[in-house]
C-alpha cells in the first residue's frame, strides 16, 4: 500500500495531544493499596462468641471438680479423724481393763495365801489341843512339834506369792502389747487417711490438667477459626477491590478503545484512499494491515516504522485481556528500551499501532511474538 505522509502526520499530531491512557495496573494498585479494615479483630470477636460456651462449660466442670474434691477431702478428714480418735480413746479402757485384771489376780493370790495361813494355824491349834487332852502339854508347847506344819504353810504361801508376781508381770506384758497394737492401729488409720486425701488431691489435679488441655485445644481451634474467617473476609474484600479496579480499568479501556478505533479507522480508510485501496486493505493479512498502519503513521521514515512494528510485536497480546493493558505494556517496553530510534517514537503513534496489532493479531493462533518471525520493515 502507498504511504500517505500528510494523513500520517495529521493523525500522529492528533494522537499526541490526547491525554495519555492511565495504566490499569496503577489503577488496580491504587485501589488495592487502600488499607483494609481490621478483619483480624472482627473475626476474633465473632469467633469468640461462638467458642464462649465451650470455655464456660470447661470452667463449670473445673469448678464442679474442685467442689467435689473439697467435699471428699472434708469427708475423708472427718472419717479418719473419728477413726483415729476412737482408737486413741481405747487406751484408757485398755489400761483400766488390765489394771482391774491385775488387781483381781493379786486379790486372788492374797486370799489364797491368807487361807493357807489360816488353815495351817487352825491345824496347829487342833494338834496342840489334842496333845493337851492326852496329857503331853510339854510336847505341845515345844516349838519343834508344830514347826513342820508352819514351814509347809510358809512354803505354800511363798509359792502363791511367786505366782502372783508372775501373773502380774504377764498381765503387764499383755497390757503393753495391747497398747502397742492400739497405737499401731491409730498410726495405720492416720496414714491411710493421709494417703486417701493425697490421692483425692492427685485426682483433682489430673482432672484440672485434663480440662486445661481441653481449653488449650478449644483455644487452638478458636485461633484457627478466627484466622480462617479473617482470611475469608480479606479474600472477599480483595476480590471486591479487584472487581472495582477491573470495572474502572474496563471503563477506561472501553473509552480508549472507542477513541482508538475511530483514529485507526481514519488511518485505514483515510481521506485520499481509493475504493480499490480500501478494499485491498480489508482483504490483506493481519501483518500487512499492521505494516500498512505503520506506513501511514511514519510515511517514508522506514527506520521508525520498522522499529515501531518490532517494538509492538515484542509484546505478546495472548496473555493480555484488553487493548488498554496491551498499549500500556508497549509504552512501558519503549520506556525501558535504550535504542534512540525507539525512544524517539511518539506514544500516540505507538498507541494506534498497538491497538491495530491487538485487534488483528490476538485472535490468531500464532507462535509467541518474537519467536519464528522476522520483523524487519517491509515497504508497502
Amino acid at each position: 500500500m502507498a504511504g500517505n505522509p500528510s494523513a500520517s502526520n495529521q493523525a500522529a499530531n492528533q494522537l499526541e495531544v490526547q491525554q495519555q491512557p492511565q495504566d490499569p495496573n496503577a489503577i488496580i494498585a491504587a485501589i488495592l493499596g487502600q488499607q483494609s479494615p481490621d478483619f483480624t479483630g472482627n473475626a476474633a470477636g465473632q469467633v469468640a462468641s461462638i467458642y464462649a460456651p465451650q470455655y464456660q462449660a470447661i470452667n463449670n466442670m473445673k469448678s464442679q471438680a474442685t467442689t467435689k474434691s473439697a467435699q471428699a477431702d472434708a469427708a475423708l478428714k472427718a472419717m479418719y479423724g473419728a477413726l483415729v480418735g476412737g482408737i486413741n480413746n481405747q487406751v484408757g479402757g485398755i489400761n483400766t481393763a488390765y489394771n482391774n485384771e491385775k488387781n483381781s489376780i493379786s486379790g486372788a493370790y492374797n486370799t489364797g495365801q491368807q487361807q493357807i495361813g489360816n488353815n495351817y494355824s487352825n491345824a496347829n491349834n487342833e494338834v496342840a489341843g489334842l496333845m493337851q487332852k492326852l496329857g503331853i502339854q510339854a510336847a505341845a508347847s515345844d516349838p519343834r512339834t508344830l514347826q513342820q506344819n508352819a514351814d509347809q504353810g510358809a512354803f505354800l504361801q511363798s509359792v502363791l506369792a511367786a505366782n502372783n508376781v508372775g501373773a502380774q508381770n504377764a498381765a503387764s506384758q499383755e497390757q503393753k502389747g495391747a497398747q502397742t497394737y492400739n497405737t499401731e492401729q491409730a498410726n495405720a488409720s492416720n496414714a491411710a487417711g493421709t494417703q486417701n486425701r493425697w490421692q483425692n488431691q492427685q485426682n483433682l489435679t489430673s482432672s484440672l490438667n485434663s480440662l486445661n488441655n481441653q481449653a488449650l485445644q478449644v483455644q487452638s481451634a478458636q485461633a484457627a477459626a478466627a484466622q480462617q474467617l479473617a482470611g475469608q473476609y480479606q479474600s472477599s474484600w480483595v476480590s471486591q477491590q479487584q472487581a472495582l479496579a477491573n470495572l474502572m480499568a474496563k471503563a477506561q479501556s472501553d473509552q480508549l478503545d472507542s477513541q482508538t478505533k475511530l483514529e485507526v479507522a481514519g488511518l485505514r480508510y483515510g481521506t485520499g484512499n481509493t475504493a480499490a485501496q480500501n478494499s485491498a486493505y480489508a482483504q490483506s493479512s493481519p501483518m500487512d494491515k499492521v505494516y500498512g498502519i505503520a506506513s501511514k503513521l511514519y510515511g517514508s521514515d522506514t527506520n521508525k516504522a520498522s522499529a515501531a512494528v518490532n517494538l509492538v510485536l515484542s509484546v505478546d497480546p495472548n496473555s493480555i485481556q484488553n487493548p488498554l493493558q496491551f498499549i500500556s505494556k508497549v509504552i512501558s517496553a519503549k520506556n525501558q528500551n535504550t535504542d534512540p530510534t525507539i525512544r524517539s517514537l511518539s506514544d500516540g503513534e505507538l498507541q494506534s499501532l498497538a491497538s491495530e496489532v491487538f485487534n488483528e493479531m490476538k485472535p490468531q493462533t500464532q507462535p509467541s511474538y518474537g519467536q519464528g518471525y522476522s520483523y524487519g520493515y517491509q515497504g508497502q
